[in-house]
């Protein structure tokens, strides 16, 4: 299976930019590594999209870490992530 995209979308937005990242652990979450997987959603946009082809395999954890510096998602944020499965 191929992680293959990130869609992340804010709702009402004032922060200035928000980058979500996609974190993968294969050790039962003790560790987890960042991907290539990151949108950043600068305003006064409210999405963006990040395309690649990361590798997992069963077992492995899947996360999304939100970077937004000073402040709040007080309306709320949304991450999605794209897989294809050969």
């Amino acid at each position: 299976m191929n992680l293959t995209g990130l869609v992340f979308s804010t709702r009402n937005n004032t922060i200035t930019t928000a980058t979500a990242t996609v974190y993968i652990s294969t050790d039962c979450g003790a560790t987890f590594t960042p991907t290539t997987l990151a949108a950043t959603v600068t305003s006064p946009a409210c999405f963006n999209v990040a395309s690649g082809s990361i590798p997992v395999t069963v077992g492995t954890l899947i996360t999304v870490g939100l970077d937004i510096g000073m402040g709040a998602l007080a309306d709320g944020a949304a991450a999605t992530i794209l897989f294809s499965i050969p």
